[in-house]
């Protein structure tokens, strides 16, 4: 009767401890998902704040061409013109995105990476070579990518600053995601 009590213990033992590991995966994907929901809404709204800027600098770029018809005109104007040009040209590279590939959501991810590395002194290096993402569902992508990241971002303010610190990102042919 005792070995059989001992039994079901050892038993009820095991299912608690398979019952608590299958929680730990259930909280490690919630929170996994709740990181990609996170990630999503960044992109957004810097989508958003991209396309604000555009239409802004669409809106201004009118001006800009009168400006320029107007300095044209007037004499001995070529320095006020260079200036006013070089004025447009900051304004510009301000609000044109780095491409590292065609798909968009990469594009701002990586940005989203990028920027948070200038914030935390971390130096950042990007290579991906277009359409090898391709055959990898985006949500699953930026899951990875996003997931790498701060893995990455993470592991590297842990460095002292004394010490050689950065992240090279580089997504090629072979389907090899390297990060170090």
């Amino acid at each position: 009767m005792i070995a059989i009590i001992f039994l079901i213990l050892i038993f009820l033992f095991f299912l608690t401890v398979l019952r608590t590991l299958y929680v730990q995966q259930l909280e490690r994907d919630v929170q996994l998902e709740q990181s990609y929901v996170m990630t999503l809404d960044n992109i957004y709204l810097h989508m958003k704040e991209r396309v604000e800027s555009i239409r802004i600098y669409r809106h201004d770029l009118a001006d800009h061409i009168q400006m320029l018809e107007a300095l044209m005109k007037k004499e001995n104007s070529e320095s006020q013109m260079a200036s006013y040009l070089e004025e447009v040209q900051l304004q510009y590279a301000q609000i044109k995105q780095q491409r590292y590939c065609s798909n968009e959501v990469v594009n701002i991810l990586l940005e989203t990476r990028l920027e948070a590395c200038k914030e935390k002194g971390i130096p950042f290096s990007i290579q991906v070579m277009d359409g090898v993402y391709k055959r990898i569902e985006e949500k699953d992508l930026v899951k990875l990518i996003h997931n790498l990241l701060d893995n990455a971002i993470e592991a590297n303010e842990k460095i002292p600053l004394e010490e050689k610190r950065g992240i090279t990102f580089i997504l090629k042919e072979k389907m090899e995601l390297f990060c170090r």
